[in-house]
């Protein structure tokens, strides 16, 4: 079975994948002439691709489908000369924070032109610290925008297709709601057979198959109903270090298939 995974806002083609919590199987076809393709690696269950920031050389990014407006890392920005204009807040998983905002920066991922953007930049040492690599930033919204974007985990390539071009239809359409990040219905299943609806953020750079809120987890009393005892503590975007607690789901449901 082939690994890709077919993302597109407002709409993503699920082919195959062993991603999280969206999967469907189907025949791998050739990507179309025009489409950009550059090879990515992993680190752990981040996706590693090259950007080219303005004409840099390529750069380091994690690819977070989850991830907002492009963030550049601190050290990687004042490499390459960039000026901040103004000050914003920001807001990771565990709190919200302050980045500097850049504008009119122009990216570039396999020999696409993404296109000029505000961009973020802010420190993250941090998590170049706990996933063991160098980060120069993170992409995410700023790439799915207009493309078609497919990740082939089988050999670690990274297509990207022009939203309006021919590429690859087969497999499952899910309709997703976009207001910079993607979202859809799914169905959690508990031990006990019942079920709950709920919204889901597709983000494959949160490093876990699947994340509940806490009033979502508080509504519906998971913590006890799912057994919920195990406790880590997460980093993301922000330094903050949230406790978490770990449960096995028995099932997921997405688009009539059942992980």
């Amino acid at each position: 079975m082939r690994t890709t995974l077919m993302l597109h806002w407002p709409a993503f083609v699920l082919r195959c994948a062993l991603w999280s919590f969206v999967v469907a199987s189907a025949p791998a076809r050739s990507a179309a002439p025009e489409a950009g393709v550059a090879p990515f690696s992993m680190a752990g269950e981040f996706v590693f691709i090259d950007v080219i920031v303005g004409d840099s050389q390529p750069l380091s990014f994690i690819f977070d489908t989850g991830a907002g407006p492009t963030a550049l890392n601190a050290s990687t920005s004042a490499r390459l000369g960039l000026v901040s204009q103004r000050k914003e807040r920001a807001s990771g998983a565990a709190e919200s924070f302050e980045v500097e905002s850049i504008r009119d920066v122009a990216l570039q991922v396999a020999g696409v032109a993404l296109g000029e953007f505000t961009v973020q930049s802010t420190d993250l040492s941090h998590l170049e610290r706990s996933i063991g690599r160098r980060i120069d930033g993170i992409i995410g919204f700023h790439l799915l925008k207009r493309n078609v974007v497919a990740i082939d985990y089988d050999t670690s390539q990274l297509s990207i297709f022009p939203s309006k071009k021919d590429y690859p239809r087969s497999g499952k359409r899910v309709r997703l709601k976009t207001r910079n990040h993607a979202t859809t219905r799914m169905t959690l299943v508990l031990a006990d057979n019942d079920k709950i609806d709920a919204k889901f953020i597709l983000d494959n750079g949160a490093g876990i198959a699947v994340g509940l809120s806490t009033p979502f987890v508080n509504k519906y009393d998971l913590i006890e109903r799912m057994g919920a005892e195990h406790t880590i503590r997460s980093r993301g975007f922000s330094n903050a270090r949230p406790t978490v607690r770990r449960a096995l789901i028995p099932e997921l449901e997405v688009a009539g298939f059942i992980f």
